[in-house]
């Protein structure tokens, strides 16, 4: 195991078995996980303690039998970086902790498995391409989100549902090829839809926009059967 100055750098398969059998050896003197320190490893499950406040880039890639990753209840972790759990496949449910701030672009992507994650309150931007190809992902606590980046849940075949009660802006490609979508619950306070952000989503029922809204790009619903007709620039309605 390679560590220098409190970041853990890089883990060996014998450290893996040093991390079942003695965690707290493992995890003495390390403060945060390093980039690539866990990538393509064969580790399955993880408990990161409490003092641990960041994981890097590519922390977690391509960890493929990866199943689970509890935090520890008082957890001080404050950033997630990009790619960190990025084709985690067997990853199926995360809480991250209420004190991240940052979960970097691509994050969770391809972690096809994952059916929900707890998103902290303290995070109001989901980056783009963070969920892209999460094919089981069903649901999402997404109450103080206010952006969602270009592409954050595309190809998210198994969304039903979404509820942003405090979204301001919806990106480009945001929602693209959501086939299960259903349902979209918007906040008072949105005020943009950008290109394609619900192209290629054929479940789509209904859509209410709030009279916030500033902007509507011309083909948010595009490929769709049915036509899509937007009046007064915050009302949808197919027919």
């Amino acid at each position: 195991m390679l560590k220098e100055n409190g970041v853990l750098l890089d883990v060996s398969e014998e450290d893996i078995y040093l991390l079942d059998e003695n965690p707290d050896n493992f995890w003495d003197g390390v403060d945060s996980i390093g980039p690539y320190a866990f990538t393509n490893s064969n580790v399955k499950n993880i408990v990161i303690p409490s003092h641990i406040t960041q994981i890097g880039g590519y922390g977690f890639w391509g960890c493929i039998n990866l199943e689970n990753v509890i935090f520890d209840c008082n957890s001080k972790l404050t950033v997630i970086d990009e790619h960190a759990f990025e084709t985690c496949h067997k990853l199926k449910s995360i809480n991250v902790p209420d004190g991240v701030t940052i979960i970097g672009a691509f994050a969770f992507c391809d972690c096809q498995e994952l059916r929900h994650i707890h998103w902290p309150i303290s995070t109001s931007k989901i980056q783009e391409f963070t969920f892209e190809h999460c094919l089981s992902l069903d649901s999402i606590d997404a109450d103080f989100v206010t952006d969602i980046e270009y592409g954050a849940f595309k190809g998210c075949n198994s969304l039903r549902c979404v509820n942003l009660k405090s979204i301001n802006n919806i990106g480009m490609h945001a929602f693209y090829g959501c086939y299960d979508l259903e349902d979209v619950n918007l906040g008072s306070q949105i005020k943009r839809l950008g290109d394609f952000a619900f192209a290629e989503c054929p479940s789509l029922k209904g859509f209410n926009v709030p009279k916030s809204i500033r902007y509507i790009a011309p083909n948010v619903f595009a490929k769709r059967e049915k036509e899509v007709i937007v009046e007064n620039n915050h009302e949808v309605r197919w027919l």
